[in-house]
C-alpha cells in the first residue's frame, strides 16, 4: 500500500459507519421476508375462521416498512461513502470505499425489487 499513500483515518472510520449501516439493511431486509412470509402463511388460517378477520393492515405493511427502512440505510451507506470519497480521494482511499459502495449498490439491488413488488410496481 505504500505505492497509493495512507488511508486517512476518516476513510477508515466512513467506511467502519457504512458497512455497520449495510448490516443493519441486510438484517432488516431478512427480517421483512420473514414477516411477509409468516404473514402470508397466515393469511388462509384467518379466512377460515367463523369471525370476520381483523384488518391485516399492520401485518400486510409490516415488510414494506422494514424493506423501506433498509433501503433508507443503503442510501445513508452510499452517501457517507461517498462524502468520504469527495473528501479523500487518494489511490488507497478509493480501495477502501470503493468496496464499500459496490456493496451499498447490490445491497440496493437485493431489497429494490421486494420493496416495489409491495405496491405491484414490479411483477
Amino acid at each position: 500500500m505504500s505505492l497509493l499513500g495512507p488511508v486517512a483515518p476518516a476513510t477508515l472510520l466512513a467506511a467502519g459507519y457504512a458497512l455497520l449501516l449495510l448490516a443493519g439493511a441486510v438484517g432488516l431486509g431478512l427480517w421483512s421476508r420473514a414477516a411477509h412470509a409468516r404473514h402470508r402463511a397466515a393469511a388462509p388460517r384467518e379466512a377460515e375462521r367463523e369471525a370476520p378477520p381483523l384488518a391485516p393492515w399492520p401485518h400486510a405493511e409490516i415488510a414494506h416498512f422494514h424493506h423501506g427502512l433498509a433501503l433508507m440505510l443503503v442510501l445513508l451507506a452510499g452517501c457517507i461513502a461517498v462524502v468520504g470519497l469527495a473528501r479523500h480521494h487518494a489511490g488507497a482511499d478509493w480501495l477502501v470505499l470503493g468496496p464499500v459502495l459496490l456493496l451499498a449498490a447490490g445491497a440496493a439491488y437485493w431489497l429494490l425489487p421486494a420493496f416495489l413488488a409491495v405496491h405491484r410496481l414490479l411483477p
